[in-house]
């Protein structure tokens, strides 16, 4: 590409101005390797480097860029079609550097099996990474794809050492709506020792839960938004050490010092999704898994009238405990022959419509969730209570549904 003496000038001049943008207190933002090679193709072959910029979803692996019509052939065309463009001395060389910088090129061009490690490159910076890609060809890089550069990043794990510090970071990226990128980057370095030392783990987890009462966690009761990156982080960091037994006494520790029943069955549930065997791995003997659970179940039943109030978390929790206890329709007799309980029970099945217009007794849920002697029970209670007036003017609401349910 350097044709004299001033076009290496050029190169290096361009390089020193470019450097000074892309470390910000010692923290690079991108992988220098490729960084040069990028700003070579910028200077040298400019119509190729805005090839690569306008073509993202040519150049990395990323589901959400994935066309139903991008078929590799078609892609292959594409590629062969810009090289032929380039000078006959570069084709062979840049052709090279484009399958070293892209290896779903190199796929594309020579036929072969691409294995995605988006993983690596994310880790090492690369243009290949979809984080990184777009860093590549801004003038001033601003970071991922949300906007969140390495320094960014680093500042957030420094900020872990205090729980102040953390939750300041934490709702600075709500308000400025990248909380779901900051939590993806998060959740990527979960297991990372040397980014988040297991002496921080604490004050994540105190942030977090203190986070799990508030909107920015989720609406929904089932958390199928940023929450469920919450958990899957705290899950990732109570069980990642290479010593069970300590990542056992790091679910008990978590379990007793936490308080909000929502985040502990959130945490188990995550745990449970992302491998079905991982809490008999993390707590091998057996002895273990059963105490682990043990104190689980009984914490989630000991906090009953803290959470059975919230019907947003209610049926999530009722179905999880019904996977994990085997005296759990005990449990229910227990709160259905509480009067005070019984109702709080009762309005947790009441639904709204997705317009949020009208409300209707969940039947579907109660079903799976209780079984037909108890719902028996139940329905004897309510029609009782229709009788009584001062019980029927407590509870009309849920009555009322109940009732019409059936109608």
């Amino acid at each position: 590409m350097f044709k004299n003496i001033r076009d290496v000038r050029r190169f290096i001049n361009s390089l020193k101005f470019k450097i000074k943008m892309l470390n910000n207190k010692d923290i690079k933002e991108v992988n220098p390797i490729d960084f040069i090679a990028i700003e070579a193709i910028r200077l040298f072959i400019p119509n190729l480097y805005d090839f690569i910029k306008n073509n993202k979803s040519l150049f990395i692996y990323d589901i959400k860029l994935v066309e139903v019509n991008d078929h590799t052939e078609i892609r292959k065309n594409l590629l062969k079609e810009e090289l032929k463009k380039l000078p006959e001395e570069l084709k062979e060389k840049i052709s090279d550097l484009i399958k070293i910088l892209f290896p779903k090129i190199k796929s594309i061009l020579d036929d072969e099996t691409y294995e995605i490690d988006d993983e690596i490159h994310t880790q090492q910076q690369r243009v290949c990474s979809k984080y990184f890609f777009d860093c590549y060809f801004s003038f001033f890089p601003s970071g991922d794809e949300y906007g969140i550069s390495q320094y960014d990043l680093e500042k957030v794990f420094n900020s872990m050492q205090s729980v102040e510090q953390f939750t300041k970071e934490i709702k600075e990226y709500e308000d400025n709506s990248k909380i779901d990128g900051l939590l993806e980057l998060i959740e990527k370095n979960a297991t990372k020792l040397e980014k988040i030392p297991v002496n921080n783990v604490e004050n994540i987890i105190k942030v977090f839960v203190n986070f799990a009462d508030d909107d920015l966690v989720s609406k929904d009761p089932y958390g199928f938004n940023s929450s469920t990156t919450y958990y899957n982080i705290l899950s990732k960091l109570l069980t990642r050490q290479s010593d069970n037994k300590k990542n056992y006494k790091s679910l008990i520790s978590f379990i007793e010092n936490t308080n909000n029943i929502y985040v502990i069955v959130s945490v188990f549930d995550e745990l449970d999704k992302n491998n079905t065997n991982i809490l008999e791995k993390i707590s091998n003997p057996t002895s273990y898994f059963k105490d682990l659970m043990d104190k689980c179940i009984k914490k989630i039943k000991n906090c009953k009238k803290e959470w059975l109030p919230n019907n947003k978390q209610l049926i999530f929790i009722l179905s999880s405990l019904q996977r994990w206890d085997k005296d759990y329709q005990d449990f229910i007799s227990s709160i259905i022959e509480d009067n005070t309980l019984f109702w709080l029970l009762m309005e947790g099945f009441i639904s709204s419509t997705k317009e949020e217009t009208k409300k209707y007794f969940n039947a579907i849920n109660l079903n799976n969730l209780i079984d037909s002697e108890q719902i028996r029970y139940i329905t004897n209670k309510v029609n009782q209570a229709k009788q009584d007036n001062k019980i029927y003017d407590q509870h009309r609401e849920v009555i009322d549904l109940f009732l019409a349910k059936n109608d």
